[in-house]
């Protein structure tokens, strides 16, 4: 299948490891920690490229590290409609993974009964399956954690901390000594040792920089969360330039197909581009917005590629940019059209009502996405990269939008939405009090004439009595 050279909105994937430039030497130093620390916390700015680092630069390079299982979690946004614990989300990782199987009969299911299934039990039972696994947690957007009930938090935290000291918690303690007075021979000195064998794993938080003073919540039961840190900074002008140009030039490969042909910028174009994400080296540089920026430009490169008449390489001129200013909101707006019309109306509302609440993505159960459009206008929002789809851990799907970025432009799309209803709103109100005051003017005219023809009836009336009198009154002088 063809991939795209750039990202866009959506993080980087594992599959685009081969263009994912400028971070060579955070993926090494990010990398290399992680291999020294017990626990590390990568934090920066939402849209620097976090999740992206992880995904195609650090996730490979640990997958080739003999015995290393680097897993991803993410807990997503509390949604009561959906109310998954942040420990389920984990049970259902750890009850899903390739050639581990979880149902597999041992001496700590025999052991342990109708105790109820901890942390603890799930990462002691496959050390028992795979003594030499070593797992890494990789916990992505972090910060979800707090928006849970505080109980959740408390749970999580307390469970956590037992699995990275590596003892075998109290609760265990009484239960296997206990049954060691009554059946010693199950208890022996060999399976004593494999429970009180140490799990070994490896934690890594991704957290936004402001969101770190949340992490204070923890520090009771982990205290060493903060102790090793990754500061992610934004891409500098050379970064930056390496990861615009150089996925353009890149060559398809055997087990690589892109679906743009080979191009290149010229370099007025670049710096026009740099001068956009930098605000003229004002402020620094977001790699989501660069790669939303080049996602575009490679569709103009395809369209270029089509028009030409030689095999001469594409250049993309100053003039082909496009207009930056608008991009994400037009992004946006392209997406939901690309979905049947008759929907396009319910999808503006489920996304600006429903997938952001108080300046944060929500995620939404398919059930409750399918209540506005249809399971295929759902596929097609997420292949434009405008939604993404999470399985749960009741083996459906989850849906939010793809990137924090998309919540201002959408917001400020709602506020404009909004407004637009307002005025709609109060015009029809005005319609409505002008249909009301035009009712009771015509009302009170059909009272006036009717009130008018009365009056001229009873002149009408008294005229002819006046007449009959007199009439009357001469034929009796005559």
């Amino acid at each position: 299948m063809a991939i795209n050279r750039y990202a866009g909105i959506s993080p980087f994937t594992s599959e685009q490891g081969d263009v994912f430039f400028g971070r060579n030497k955070d993926i090494v130093e990010l990398y290399e920690q992680i291999l020294l620390e017990k626990q590390v916390l990568l934090y920066a700015k939402s849209g620097i490229g976090k999740t992206s680092l992880i995904n195609a630069g650090v996730v490979p390079k640990l997958e080739k590290v003999e015995h290393f299982l680097p897993l991803k979690i993410r807990f997503f946004s509390f949604n009561e409609n959906n109310p998954v614990k942040p420990l389920e989300r984990i049970f259902d990782k750890l009850n899903n993974l390739e050639n581990i199987d979880l149902k597999q009969n041992t001496i700590l299911d025999q052991l342990s009964g109708n105790t109820p299934k901890t942390l603890w039990y799930y990462f002691k039972k496959i050390q028992l399956l795979k003594s030499d696994l070593k797992i890494i947690l990789i916990f992505d957007q972090f910060e979800e954690l707090f928006t849970y009930p505080e109980a959740d938090i408390l749970e999580f935290k307390n469970q956590f901390s037992e699995i990275l000291k590596g003892e075998v918690p109290p609760d265990f303690i009484e239960l296997f000594a206990k049954i060691r007075l009554e059946n010693r021979e199950l208890m022996n000195r060999q399976n004593l040792g494999l429970l009180n064998q140490i799990i070994e794993i490896k934690a890594v938080y991704i957290i936004r920089a402001d969101r770190l003073s949340e992490l204070n919540r923890l520090r009771d039961r982990i205290p060493n969360i903060q102790k090793s840190y990754y500061e992610l900074l934004p891409l500098d002008l050379e970064q930056a330039q390496q990861a615009i140009e150089n996925p353009a030039i890149k060559d398809d490969d055997e087990n690589l197909k892109f679906a743009s042909p080979k191009f290149k910028y010229k370099p007025e174009s670049i710096s026009k581009i740099v001068n956009f994400l930098t605000k003229k080296n004002t402020q620094s540089i977001e790699t989501t917005q660069l790669q939303i920026i080049c996602q575009k430009i490679e569709e103009v490169a395809i369209a270029k590629s089509q028009n030409k008449l030689t095999n001469q390489i594409v250049e993309i001129e100053k003039t082909d940019l496009p207009e930056f200013d608008e991009i994400f909101l037009n992004f946006y707006e392209s997406s939901v059209k690309k979905i049947p019309l008759e929907y396009q109306e319910k999808a503006i509302i489920l996304i600006e009502d429903n997938l952001i609440k108080n300046e944060l993505r929500i995620s939404l159960d398919k059930n409750l996405c399918t209540e506005y459009i249809s399971e295929t206008s759902l596929d097609i929002l997420v292949y434009t990269h405008l939604l993404r789809a999470e399985r749960n851990t009741v083996g459906g799907y989850s849906y939010e939008l793809s990137h924090d970025t998309l919540v201002k432009p959408i917001s400020d799309s709602r506020k404009k939405r909004k407004a637009i209803e307002a005025e709609i709103k109060a015009e029809q109100e005005r319609k409505e009090e002008l249909r009301i005051a035009n009712e009771k003017a015509e009302k009170e005219r059909i009272e006036r004439e009717k009130e008018r023809l009365e009056q001229e009836k009873e002149r009408k009336r008294r005229r002819v009595t006046l007449r009959n009198f007199t009439e009357a009154f001469s034929r009796n002088r005559t």
